[in-house]
């Protein structure tokens, strides 16, 4: 399957590349040495894209496979799991940066976050944001304004298994902290925008939902 990828992108990709687009799930188990070989195998695939044209940036956001799990009786994943029953104050301070619960999500992507940083195809103006993945970037060609945001919607499935179908997380502090504490003048900067999300809406909590319709992604945005 590999080299039949890799021989269609030597056959079909008749320009080049502007960037690479990746929502998630780029290793396993989050360990170490899965990120060594990711780098390995991205390595061929940028020497294709390198024949068509200029060395293109990876764009890219953790999955649920890409962290390093806690143990299971973790006070982050239980807590996580069940943030829906959450105070409306507890939920505000795991927003805050002292939050404990937030150094624990930074840890599970720890590994991750250390791959990201040293990538060499990660672009050098891209913004961070509150969690590990978190990022907005801006491309411009020939006057037109690309923005691109990603946004970590995996933090809260520390633990294995599928029934977290309703029970995902995502919040309007991210977006604003990737835009600047700003979002709508951002928006304002580019003709277009993306949003890349590892798990689509119906994938997230109530209020998660209620926020992402209405203060990330609402209708024209």
């Amino acid at each position: 399957i590999k080299e039949a990828f890799l021989e269609d992108l030597r056959r079909n990709l008749t320009g080049p590349v502007d960037f690479v687009l990746f929502t998630g799930d780029l290793v396993m188990k989050g360990i170490k040495s899965e990120y060594r070989a990711l780098d390995n195998e991205l390595a061929e695939i940028w020497e294709i894209l390198k024949e068509k044209g200029p060395a293109p940036p990876l764009l890219a956001i953790p999955g649920n496979h890409d962290l390093a799990r806690p143990a299971a009786d973790s006070q982050a994943l239980v807590s996580l799991k069940a943030w829906a029953e959450m105070t409306s104050e507890t939920r505000e301070a795991f927003w805050k940066k002292s939050s404990t619960l937030r150094k624990e999500v930074t840890k599970a992507f720890r590994n991750y976050s250390n791959w990201w940083k040293n990538c060499p195809y990660r672009p050098q103006n891209v913004s961070e944001g509150l969690l590990p993945g978190d990022f907005s970037y801006s491309f411009d060609k020939n006057g037109f304004k690309l923005g691109i945001v990603g946004l970590n919607t995996t933090f809260a499935q520390l633990a294995g298994g599928d029934d977290y179908e309703g029970r995902l997380v995502v919040g309007s502090p991210q977006l604003s902290a990737v835009c600047g504490d700003n979002p709508p003048k951002w928006v304002d900067k580019h003709h277009v925008r993306f949003i890349l999300t590892h798990q689509p809406p119906i994938w997230y909590e109530a209020s998660s939902l209620d926020d992402f319709r209405n203060e990330i992604a609402p209708a024209g945005r």
